[in-house]
């Protein structure tokens, strides 16, 4: 029951079962306490956190793996990092999941000088990176304030040969758009010999941030030659692209693949549709087309 609240976002409601469970005295397991610290993460809620950490001291599972790397991204959330550091410290023989929660908080917390620190130390051990490390990682540089770590860490992934690694690849586009590197986002897309929708989001966005509407309008059009299925960001994105430079009918064009790939219901999508009709005419002009278009009829 844990578990499944956990797994399905029903964070209070695992809690308050775990909370039962010990009331009927009923010991946990390290599964349990993993389950539940990592709904306890979610809400951040350290008091919890601090009860089950000693409810895995006092029944021995406190050095579990699991257990120890849940304890670890729970003190992260709640900005308790000593806590976090304290944990993994003490920890004689760490796992790559335990590495990957560490640079987590380290990541989600800014602290991105220890980030670098903790990756060349699994480096100095001769333990190697994971895909997901790297993706982790930066996913949080995405910002411009921390665009040289991210630098840091794209030369550590050359050098660690995860330069054809479609995961890796899409984090760093994401990550140069995001931070408005993008010169550095369209070079690395470039280079990807493989890719995906988010690797083509991940570039559409980035021409949107920098507002060259054109330059997304071409993108998503060699998207599309290359059979690639648009989904609900890459809509998102080329329809407020028509609103901005005030396209209509491009954008009832799009409307209507949006409906031809059943996301007609997505509100956001709707929202940026009604945007665009809005930017290019008056409102009083199609007063009555853009009530009825409310009401899920479009009269042209």
């Amino acid at each position: 029951m844990i578990f499944d609240h956990a797994k399905r976002g029903h964070y209070k409601e695992a809690i308050e079962f775990f909370l039962e469970m010990r009331k009927c005295g009923i010991k946990s397991s390290r599964s349990t306490l993993a389950s539940v610290l990592s709904a306890i993460t979610s809400l951040a809620a350290l008091d919890y956190g601090l009860l089950v950490h000693g409810e895995a001291i006092k029944q021995g599972l406190d050095s579990r793996i699991y257990v120890r790397s849940s304890l670890i991204s729970m003190y992260g959330k709640c900005e308790m990092l000593d806590a976090a550091k304290q944990v993994f410290d003490v920890m004689s023989e760490k796992t790559m999941v335990t590495w990957n929660a560490m640079l987590g908080v380290y990541a989600e917390n800014g602290y991105f000088n220890h980030v670098m620190e903790l990756l060349f130390d699994m480096t100095r051990r001769n333990i190697e990176p994971e895909e997901f490390t790297f993706s982790s990682i930066l996913s949080s540089c995405a910002c411009f304030e921390s665009l040289e770590i991210g630098r840091q860490v794209h030369s550590v992934v050359i050098k660690r040969s995860f330069v054809n690694n479609l995961f890796v690849n899409n984090a760093l586009v994401e990550m140069y758009a995001n931070a408005w590197a993008l010169k550095e986002a369209r070079k690395q897309f470039k280079r990807m010999k493989i890719r995906d929708n988010i690797s083509w989001n991940g570039i559409i966005v980035g021409y949107m941030q920098e507002e060259e509407e054109t330059d997304a309008f071409k993108i998503f059009n060699r998207m599309r030659l290359y059979d690639i299925v648009p989904d609900e960001v890459a809509l998102a994105s080329i329809l407020s692209a028509c609103g901005n430079v005030k396209l209509l009918e491009a954008g009832l064009k799009f409307h209507c693949l949006e409906i031809k790939l059943g996301l007609e219901i997505n509100f956001l999508l709707e929202v940026l549709l009604l945007t665009c009709i809005l930017n290019v005419v008056p409102l009083k002009m199609h007063e009555k087309s853009i009530l009825a278009w409310l009401n899920g009829v479009w009269y042209p």
